[in-house]
This record gives C-alpha cells, sequence and structure tokens, in this order.
C-alpha cells in the first residue's frame, strides 16, 4: 500500500493549523517561549537582518507574515525606497512592503504568502531566509548602507 503523500514528514496541509503548529515547533527549537503566545511568532536572524514571521489568519484568505528589519541607518532615502520597492515587487511572491520606522531608525520589509503556497516545512523556512536575503540586498543597494548606527 502506498502512503499519501500528504502524510508525509514535513508536508502542510495549507491549514493555519499546520502552519502555527511547525512555527511553534520552530520556535520551541530556537529556545524562544512559543507556549505563552497564541498566535507563534518564530525570531531568526540572519547576520545584521531579523525575521519575525507568524500566521495572519484573519483574513479571507490565510498567509504568512515574514517581517524582516534591516540594520539601522541615519535617514530615509525614499526615493531610494520607491525605485528598490518596484525592483522588488518583480521578484518576490506574494504581497511585500517595504517601510520606514521611524522610532527605530531602520527599513522594515513585510510580506505575506498565501498558507497554500507552502506544500511543506522546508518552504517555510525558504520563504524566511529569501525574505531575509532580498532584505539584505535591498538594505546594500539603497545610499548610505555603510553608515548604520
Amino acid at each position: 500500500m502506498e502512503a499519501n503523500p500528504s502524510d508525509a514528514p514535513g508536508r502542510l496541509d495549507g491549514s493555519v493549523a499546520a502552519v502555527e503548529r511547525f512555527l511553534r515547533e520552530m520556535s520551541g527549537l530556537a529556545g524562544q517561549d512559543s507556549e505563552s503566545r497564541v498566535t507563534p511568532v518564530l525570531e531568526l536572524r540572519f547576520g545584521d537582518v531579523l525575521t519575525l514571521s507568524s500566521v495572519i489568519a484573519d483574513t479571507a484568505a490565510p498567509g504568512l507574515g515574514i517581517t524582516a528589519f534591516l540594520p539601522r541607518r541615519s535617514q530615509p532615502d525614499y526615493g531610494s525606497m520607491t525605485s528598490a520597492q518596484s525592483a522588488m515587487q518583480l521578484s518576490f511572491a506574494g504581497e511585500t512592503e517595504l517601510l520606514w520606522h521611524a522610532e527605530e531608525g531602520r527599513y522594515v520589509l513585510t510580506r505575506k504568502i498565501l498558507l497554500t503556497d507552502f506544500p511543506d516545512e522546508r518552504s517555510v523556512l525558504d520563504a524566511i531566509l529569501d525574505t531575509a536575503d532580498k532584505a539584505w540586498e535591498m538594505h546594500l543597494s539603497l545610499p548610505d548602507a555603510g553608515s548604520s548606527r
């Protein structure tokens, strides 16, 4: 008898519960307190880029929200931000937005990907890593990237 591919270890069924379970498991492995939160948030640092990932379930099409915090900088460059965001839209799956966080003095890249786009757990981690990579590329492409505080 053949095994059902949807029952394979690491497979996701596109449900909120499956992705939340995976994020809770990864949070626990990373030493983060995931049990005290209603919705788990996975916090990962890739070099100078910090990512926070969580399920956005309060919409008609639930998704994975990934927020990447770029290194601090002296001031925003809105012209470069607009061109960087346009280029990003062409290379990214899902909804993306590049924002300036005035209190923190840094750019923030947000991305939402539909849960049904993730066939397995590895694809979730790939999306988080890809978001961090794109955020770093964006940081390097903006003027004055070397003046991080």
